[in-house]
């Protein structure tokens, strides 16, 4: 951790020298801590040393403000038995706290409440001549007397979220009327909204073309992911801690992706179409399809730091997003098997209509076929002269790739409609189709297993090729390939 201190920047080590100093500017500056409790010493050395390791940059001035995070303190308000006893005092001081701190009775009662009574929560005043509920829970406020009329200092009902919750929406909404409350979140609104560096909008407003716009909030956004994590992010999960509603959220973070961002820009929806589709025209162009890593793939979870087999199971599990079960488990036995039906449908559409699937074999595999069969003039595959087949107990085997001269066989294998055993384990249900059948991917395996053999036993030797490896490494593959034809 660097200290900026009278404009300078010291390591933490070079500020506090020891855990002493340390002590004694948490009893100056975080003075809410119980010293004589073994439990808070322990925590004070723990997080002594942990700042010291910890990288990113805080002014000496504020660097109270991220200690309740580094201690691990859940609660946030003194009014809470619970904030007290984690940090290492007992419900006997609190009982004191409150009791002098607050005066309680008194502030509860003998309010003078007339047809002009100024109340006033931090800078925002009110009239009122009715004497004002949380708006939350319905419960008494507790008031101070000032000059004027009467401040809000907070609910007297210790589990209301106003009283456990720093955000300033969710006390605007619970101490202001509701008019007051919806202006200043409207206006806070906006201000993140015209604001956000992250946003295109922001950098097309200041005069850059969209191109230009998309290309600088890429910039920030890589720099800002190297920088220090202690800082307040426009995301949905910080805009919800924060007390923000899912429609002002929706509304906070729509992008450049999606058709309501034109529309809202006053575009009408045919026009907003055109400039969604000039949008990901524009995203597409810096997409490298060849080295480009997907969560279906082993390698994306590897570069993130899990190893071989975790990567394995983040594979499955991503996978398995869309089952059966757990449409039955959303909408209902009858309903979510009507649902998964038709996606499934929708989905065997698609692979047929885009080229990814045609006659039973893959877009891709004859990709590879093309560009191994240049030198072998003897060939079969479904493509150029059809697949090779061969007939054993009643049944027809059909096999992607054939060299018939030196009879050799390569098998393109999808991984998952082959279950490859490098993702899936043996009682995984890879495949939708093959799931409602009952085939797991030991009966998948002992299939393809069977299929070999009977290559084998009509003189064939067969190479397995996965789609997986190909579409990661291609020339290797056909060097493979083209290896094993001529071997």
């Amino acid at each position: 951790m660097v200290i900026i201190y009278k404009r300078k920047r010291y390591k933490f080590e070079d500020v506090f020298e020891d855990i002493l100093s340390f002590k004694n500017y948490l009893i100056e500056n975080y003075n809410k801590l119980n010293f004589d409790d073994e439990r808070i010493i322990e925590k004070i050395n723990f997080v002594y040393y942990d700042l010291i390791q910890t990288e990113g940059i805080v002014q000496h001035l504020r660097l109270y403000k991220i200690l309740p995070n580094k201690f691990g303190f859940k609660y946030n308000s003194i009014r809470q038995l619970q904030f007290w006893e984690e940090r290492g005092f007992d419900k006997e001081y609190f009982d004191n706290f409150i009791k002098i701190e607050f005066n309680f009775n008194e502030k509860l009662l003998g309010l003078n409440i007339n047809f002009d009574t100024i109340i006033k929560y931090k800078t925002t005043e009110y009239h009122t001549n009715n004497e004002p509920v949380c708006n939350t829970c319905n419960s008494k406020l507790i008031f101070k007397k000032n000059k004027k009329g009467y401040t809000i200092l907070s609910c007297s009902n210790n589990e209301c979220d106003s009283n456990k919750s720093n955000s300033h929406l969710i006390n605007w909404k619970s101490f202001l009327p509701k008019d007051i409350s919806d202006t200043k979140i409207s206006i806070l609104k906006n201000t993140l909204k015209s604001n956000n560096y992250n946003d295109v909008n922001f950098h097309i407003k200041n005069g850059n073309t969209l191109e230009d716009s998309i290309k600088i909030v890429s910039e920030i956004q890589s720099k800002n992911s190297k920088k220090v994590k202690n800082r307040f992010i426009v995301s949905k999960d910080n805009l919800r801690k924060n007390g923000f509603t899912e429609d002002e959220i929706n509304d906070i973070c729509k992008m450049p992706s999606m058709l309501s961002f034109w529309i809202d820009k006053g575009f009408t929806e045919d026009d907003a179409k055109k400039e969604l589709n000039k949008n990901q025209i524009n995203a597409i162009k810096n997409i490298d399809f060849e080295k480009r890593l997907l969560p279906s793939n082993i390698e994306y979870w590897l570069k993130l730091g899990f190893n071989e087999e975790e990567s394995k199971d983040k594979v499955s599990n991503r996978q398995r997003t869309f089952t059966l079960e757990k449409c039955i488990e959303k909408y209902g036995e009858v309903d979510g098997l009507t649902i998964w039906q038709n996606r499934q449908l929708k989905w065997q559409k698609s692979l047929y209509k885009n080229g990814n699937i045609k006659g039973g074999y893959s877009k891709i595999s004859q990709e590879l076929f093309d560009k191994i069969s240049i030198n072998f003039v003897n060939i079969k595959y479904s493509t150029k002269n059809g697949e090779l087949c061969l007939r054993e107990n009643d049944k027809n085997y059909y096999y992607d790739f054939v060299e018939l001269d030196k009879k050799r066989i390569i098998e393109y294998n999808g991984d998952q409609f082959h279950a490859n055993p490098n993702i899936y384990d043996n009682e995984s249900f890879p495949h939708p189709y093959k799931k409602k059948i009952g085939q797991n991917a030991e009966n998948i395996w002992y299939n393809d297993m069977t299929k070999m053999e009977i290559a084998n036993n009509n003189g064939y030797d067969v190479l397995y090729i996965w789609d997986s490896d190909y579409k990661n490494n291609k020339e290797e593959i056909i060097q493979k390939c083209i290896d094993f034809l001529n071997k």
